[in-house]
């Protein structure tokens, strides 16, 4: 006889993701380019700038840079986030600290999780399109 075990779990980055974009943030992926579909284990964080219409590669062309201000990891042993336990949010650029920590709580208190928030760089980077990995 097999014995099947089935186990569901849903990761928290679609409903976070929803949180952000509600909050008038855009989600990216770990390197800071926009998308629409969120990855399971991390989401970034990018404020301002906004794509033109047009498509993703004439969107860019002619669309405005946002700031890619943090990531927020669910799962990455190295950084010590865990599923459902321990997350941990990069923030890039001192003056978004403040702003990113308060929606760290918001989040911490929503998912029962601790969250860490760490200062990873004094400046923001800027949003990156595919096109910037070319030679």
């Amino acid at each position: 006889m097999i014995v099947l075990v089935v186990t569901y779990y849903e990761s928290p980055a679609y409903e976070v993701a929803r949180i952000l974009r509600e909050k008038g943030y855009r989600i990216a992926d770990i390197t800071g380019e926009e998308c629409y579909e969120p990855d399971e284990d991390v989401i970034g964080i990018l404020r301002g700038g906004r794509r033109a219409p047009g498509g993703p590669i004439f969107g860019t062309l002619f669309g405005k840079r946002g700031l890619f201000i943090g990531r927020i990891f669910f799962n990455n042993k190295p950084r010590g986030a865990e599923v459902g336990k321990r997350w941990v949010l990069e923030v890039y650029g001192r003056e978004y600290v403040e702003e990113l920590r308060e929606l760290a709580e918001e989040l911490s208190s929503r998912y029962g999780v601790d969250i860490d928030v760490r200062l990873k760089s004094e400046c923001p980077r800027v949003e990156t399109y595919l096109w910037d990995y070319c030679s």
